[in-house]
């Protein structure tokens, strides 16, 4: 019995104990948690779509929305929540601050509806009783007969300005022909003027119909029986016809467009912008921006500016590609240039040229930087002359001579270099070295001997001069000679037989250039020879017209002044054969083999060109010029004819 009451009384201690417990750990977690237990029924509110209101709580701890698509929270701080209502609906918000749960029941109404308000203004704006307006489920509904299609379109234009729900379902009906007036001619029309954009407002008297030609143009709104407001739309010319108590008033309306301020956005893009090397224009209400540029990052930002001011923009800006040195023949653009002009290769592939250049190699230059354009970096350095050009006298022989009295002459063609003799281009003559310069006093010239061996072989004809022109050029200028003749060619076409000229003879055409210490003349010289070869003649027509036998060559090359050019090599091989027989037995076969006898013969011959250019002094002065010549016909020779 004692066990037994020892038992229950430890039952009774473990459940105040546990009582104890739960109640201490309610205690301590009071202070986080929030009360559960409702603070009673919830509070109601109402708002209106868009709208929001102030709560105030004391240290907000929580907060829950059932609907957020309805109405939402905002927690300003720790004491204040601002609710937003989103749409049409119902929603309860949910809040937990140190004094317990508040709950809040939202209703969300839409705003108040102005269509009734916006019928009353369209009734008054349109002023037709005929017409009524209607509104049915946010959409105007304007209904009615009148009696023309303009009353329609007036109408509808000025219920469109309210609201973009328009019904149009007013019909247009016939006047009765009992209301018809006789017609009234209209005066003159009155002349007006508007810019796109523009309005006028005209007066008349009980304005009873009215028509415009072109409505795209000028378009117009009844504001009263006695006034209307002209509408300029878009740029061009329409005419407006008004019938009133008084009568028929025709206007005829230009519509001009209105001042363009592109320039003034052209020039702010410009200034925005900001860079030298693009440009910025304007097409037709369109700009465009050109140039060349580093990097794409300065297109997409000149892209971007010009957006900002203009929808309409075409860009065309380039990204410089990366500097390369391109494989440039600098030897064939010295050559082209002359020496008068120097080209240096710097760093990175820039080229340096310099000197001083006539207007004609001035002229020259410039094609050659233009045809390089962006391929190589250039630093002009040239200056150009202003001095007057200067004249070069070129004499010319062009002869003919055996290949086996040329060798009796002792001329090889060769040359010499610092390594010693090789074989073309040509050495002819020595240059008057050693102690004794012999130039000093006359135009001596080692080339004498050659000379007067020249003159022996043309006397035993072994050689002959075909042609020994004197030609007084201006440098930088083209010369020609032709000592011939032309032979007529005729040509058969389908309608006419025409008639060509081809040339035949000594012809000479040559470019010279002085070099800029005077010393070097720069020569494209190209000699021609050609004979009438009767030999290959061919039947035309009727006509046995030649061939020509040509020996022609173009080179460029420099010679001091007052030496002289030496062109060999153009060699020319006859053959012939001449057959000697005894008439009648001469014929007999076989046996008149023994009464025959045939020579063949081959001439060899070479064609050598000596081209002698002197610069001459004093060119304005003829008769200084005149003695230049004589002095070097009879002294300065150094071929001798």
């Amino acid at each position: 019995m004692k066990g037994k009451r020892h038992s229950t009384w430890q039952t009774v201690c473990r459940i105040v104990l546990a009582a104890l417990i739960a109640g201490l750990f309610i205690v301590l977690t009071s202070s986080g948690w929030a009360q559960v237990g409702a603070t009673g029924p919830p509070t109601e509110k109402t708002m209106l779509i868009g709208g929001s209101e102030l709560l105030d709580f004391q240290s907000v701890e929580r907060l829950a929305v059932s609907d957020p698509s309805v109405v939402d929270y905002v927690v300003l701080s720790k004491v204040q929540v601002m609710l937003v209502a989103i749409k049409a609906g119902e929603g309860d918000l949910y809040v937990w601050d140190k004094v317990g749960r508040h709950t809040f029941h939202i209703v969300v109404t839409p705003p108040p509806s102005h269509l009734p308000e916006i019928v009353m203004s369209i009734k008054q704006a349109i002023s037709r009783p005929a017409i009524s307006i209607s509104e049915h489920n946010g959409v105007i509904i304007l209904e009615g007969e009148v009696e023309t299609v303009d009353e329609v379109k007036r109408a509808d234009v000025i219920a469109r300005a309210y609201t973009p729900k328009v019904e149009n379902l007013i019909r247009v009906v016939s006047m009765p022909i009992s209301d018809w007036t006789e017609p009234v001619a209209a005066g003159p029309p009155i002349e007006k003027s508007l810019r796109v954009g523009g309005s006028e407002v005209l007066d008349f008297r009980g304005i009873e119909r009215l028509t415009v030609s072109d409505p795209s143009v000028l378009d117009y709104a009844e504001l009263s029986k006695i006034q209307i407001m002209l509408i300029a739309k878009k740029a061009g010319e329409a005419n407006l016809c008004v019938w009133d108590k008084i009568g028929p008033h025709l206007f005829h309306v230009v519509v001009s467009p209105p001042p363009s301020r592109m320039p003034e956005i052209v020039a702010q893009i410009k200034e925005a912008i900001a860079r030298p090397a693009i440009s910025v224009t304007e097409h037709n209400e369109v700009v465009i921006l050109e140039g060349e540029v580093e990097t794409a990052d300065e297109v997409k930002r000149a892209d971007v500016i010009a957006k900002a001011y203009v929808p309409n923009m075409v860009n065309l800006i380039r990204v410089r590609a990366a500097a390369v040195v391109p494989v440039l023949d600098i030897e064939e653009i010295r050559r082209v240039m002359g020496t008068s002009i120097r080209i240096s290769i710097l760093a990175d592939g820039l080229l340096l040229f310099e000197g001083v250049a006539t207007p004609e190699e001035r002229a020259r230059l410039d094609q050659i930087l233009r045809a390089l354009g962006n391929k190589v970096t250039a630093i002009d350095m040239v200056t150009t002359s202003t001095a007057q050009p200067r004249q070069i006298l070129v004499r010319v022989k062009a002869v003919e001579i055996n290949r086996s009295a040329l060798r009796e002459l002792g001329v090889d063609w060769g040359g010499l270099n610092e390594e010693g003799a090789h074989d073309q281009p040509i050495l002819f003559g020595e240059e008057s070295t050693g102690p004794f310069p012999l130039d000093e006093f006359g135009p001596i010239r080692r080339l004498e001997g050659i000379s007067a061996r020249l003159k022996a072989l043309v006397t035993a004809n072994k050689a002959r001069i075909l042609a020994e022109p004197n030609l007084l050029v201006t440098e930088g200028h083209m010369a020609e000679i032709l000592v011939g003749g032309e032979i007529p060619i005729p040509i058969e076409t389908a309608e006419s037989i025409k008639v060509e000229w081809k040339e035949f003879g000594v012809k000479l055409a040559i470019k010279p250039l002085i070099s800029s210490d005077g010393e070097i003349i720069n020569l494209d010289v190209a000699p021609e020879v050609s004979n009438l070869d009767y030999g290959n003649a061919v039947v035309v027509g009727g006509i046995r017209l030649p061939a020509l036998q040509t020996r022609k060559v173009h080179s460029v090359l420099q010679v001091r002044n007052g030496r002289t050019l030496v062109i060999g090599g153009l060699y020319q091989v006859e053959r012939s054969r001449t057959q000697h027989k005894i008439p009648l037995l001469g014929d007999i076969p076989l046996v008149g083999e023994l009464f025959k006898r045939t020579d063949k013969q081959e001439l060899e011959t070479e064609l050598v060109v000596f081209v002698t250019p002197t610069i001459v002094t004093e060119a304005s002065s003829a008769a200084r010029t005149q003695d230049e010549l004589r002095k070097m016909g009879e002294g300065n020779d150094a071929l001798g004819k």
